[in-house]
Formats: C-alpha cells, structure tokens, sequence
C-alpha cells in the first residue's frame, strides 16, 4: 500500500467514525451534562464544580518509524511511547483525550495535589484528591484492555432534544485569544481555587461528623425511651 492510499484511507475511516459517533459519543458536553457532572461528582467525591480528573498515561506506539524511535523512547517503558492525556468523569466517559506532554500545569482550571503537604489540612485534601484521580487511572486501565462495552451507567445520557453547545471560535492572536489565554493561565486563581476546596474539604469532613453523632444521640434518646417505657409496664 502506498503512503498516499494508507493516508487516505486513514482519513475516511477518522471520517466516517465521526459521522457516526458524533452525536452521542464525540460531542460537546450540553448545559445539562454539566449540571450532571457536577452534582455526579461532589457526591462522590466531595469536589463542588468538579467536572472530570485529568491524567496521563504513556501508550506504546507499536507502528513507530524507526526514525522517530530514539524520539519516543522512554526510559522506563524500552518501547516506543505517546504520552495520552485525558479528562475523564466518573462512569470513565472520556470527555477530552489529547496526545500531548507537559501534565498538571497551574491553570485556573485544574486543581493539582500538594507535593507535600505540611499540615492536616493540606493531607486530608491530597488523599481526596488523589482518590478522586483513580476515575481517569481506571478508565485507562479499560482503555487498554481494548474492549469497552456501554453498561448503562453513563452520569448523562443524550437525547436529540438536548441542545448542544456550539464552540466559541476566538481568533489566535486577537485580544481576546490573548485574554482567554491569561485568563485560564493565571496561577493566583489556581492556587486561590485550591485554598478554598482544601477549607471544604476540610470542614465537609468535621460536618459529617458531627452528623454522626446527632444520629447517635437520637438513637440514645430512642434506646432511653423504650427502657422508660418497659418499666411503666413493669
């Protein structure tokens, strides 16, 4: 097979895979997706606004060229590798995987771990973070079993009514390319935006205890009450 027909053949099959997964399976998440999302995921994992976990994973290039191998050779791997990134929810949906490098940067948008946390606080926050992390580290692990089957357990469903959120197209190098850019870059958000899910999660924790033990002391009451009553019967 030439390269020419191998590059076209490439590019119908990526054509026709979109036509027919587009809809339902390569789309914009709508409005009501993300609502889903949300609330999916705070009671799960106790993030408010949390739409996914982001990762990465090397995957191993087995058609590599063998003039790229030294490229996309890792140390620890012997093979060739493209590092796959991806945001991922909770019932493993792949909402956006891209080939790329440079994992966990500070954007606004992304709350990343503390490398080391000095505190309680700052513990509690890395163990829920990084528990939250094991969506996206299972959903490679089916990714790469090569078999992924639909089990009904999908956090939103897609029906032709929904109305789909078309992408805004900014110009690269307009002023407001430029200020989105600074926007979603800015690390004082980052960091403020980690501060304050740590507070939460923090007092999520003292909150739900202090739920259990308004239960105990009711279920106290109720025990106290039922001995009362069999002596009155006595």
């Amino acid at each position: 097979m030439s390269e020419r027909t191998g590059r076209d053949c490439t590019y119908l099959l990526c054509k026709y895979v979109i036509e027919l997964y587009r809809d339902i399976y390569l789309r914009h998440p709508t409005k009501s997706d993300v609502e889903q999302l949300y609330a999916a995921h705070q009671a799960k994992h106790g993030f408010p606004g949390m739409l996914g976990s982001i990762d990465c994973t090397h995957w191993k290039w087995e058609n590599c060229p063998n003039a790229w191998r030294g490229q996309f050779m890792q140390g620890d791997h012997g093979v060739p590798t493209l590092i796959l990134e991806a945001v991922v929810s909770q019932d493993i949906w792949f909402w956006h995987p891209f080939i790329g490098d440079g994992i966990y940067p500070e954007y606004a948008t992304i709350v990343k771990s503390y490398s080391f946390p000095t505190d309680e606080k700052r513990k509690l926050f890395k163990l829920e973070q990084e528990s939250a992390r094991k969506d996206v580290e299972r959903a490679f692990e089916v990714l790469k079993q090569k078999t992924i089957e639909e089990e009904g357990k999908a956090i939103c469903s897609y029906t032709g009514n929904d109305i789909l959120n078309p992408p805004v197209v900014i110009q690269v190098g307009s002023p407001t390319y430029f200020s989105r850019v600074l926007e979603i870059q800015n690390r004082e958000t980052h960091h403020n935006l980690r501060h304050d899910l740590t507070d939460h999660i923090w007092e999520r924790q003292f909150l739900g205890q202090n739920d259990n033990e308004d239960e105990e002391d009711e279920g106290g009451d109720d025990e106290a009450d039922g001995v009362s009553d069999d002596n009155d019967d006595e």
